[in-house]
């Protein structure tokens, strides 16, 4: 099969996904005419198609959360982490860590039905943070939501460990969520 009918192949089944907006579509069809190799391996695929949609969102500002997104695929947390190293070399430029960090926060509130007076102080203080230690934000965006997401709950008197909603809402396990909280929590108080 050659470069162009395995493109063509990869944007008949982008766009047989009726949840993903057009414009997301759109974008992901010109990054993949911009790819000399794609995989055939049916795993590499998936995890292709993923990652292009994924920065595809991203480029385009949508709050966009991997896992779920990696759930259209059938791809585990593993799959997940190994598509940024297996695919960097196509270049697909996106800001990936700031920008992320944040738009796990909005994606948790979201599902907290929060409303916008809540995301605007959350956004505060997650850039007050930011200002304090600068190299939080080369960590894991994800992670390190979570830790201020938990840390921005506690201080307001809201509780949301009971049941595992925490984890359900953001994906993180409660031990490594708790790890980042005590990190949020020794910047907030320097």
């Amino acid at each position: 099969m050659n470069s162009n009918n395995k493109k063509d192949t990869i944007i008949l089944e982008i766009e047989s996904f009726n949840c993903i907006p057009d414009d997301v579509k759109e974008r992901s069809f010109e990054i993949i005419n911009n790819i000399d190799n794609i995989p055939r391996r049916r795993k590499k695929r998936k995890q292709i198609i993923f990652y292009i949609l994924y920065c595809s969102y991203i480029q385009l500002g949508y709050s966009v959360h991997a896992k779920e997104l990696g759930k259209l695929f059938g791809l585990s947390k593993g799959d997940i982490s190994k598509t940024n190293g297996l695919f960097s070399s196509l270049n697909i430029q996106i800001k990936h860590n700031e920008q992320n960090a944040f738009n796990y926060l909005k994606i948790f509130c979201d599902k907290c039905n929060f409303n916008d007076d809540f995301k605007y102080e959350l956004e505060k203080f997650y850039y007050e943070i930011i200002n304090k230690q600068p190299d939080m934000k080369e960590e894991t965006p994800s992670i390190l939501a979570s830790g201020i997401f938990k840390y921005f709950l506690t201080m307001r008197g809201i509780e949301y460990d009971k049941n595992n909603d925490f984890i359900e809402i953001t994906g993180v396990s409660k031990a490594t969520t708790d790890i980042y909280y005590k990190k949020i929590s020794l910047i907030d108080n320097k």
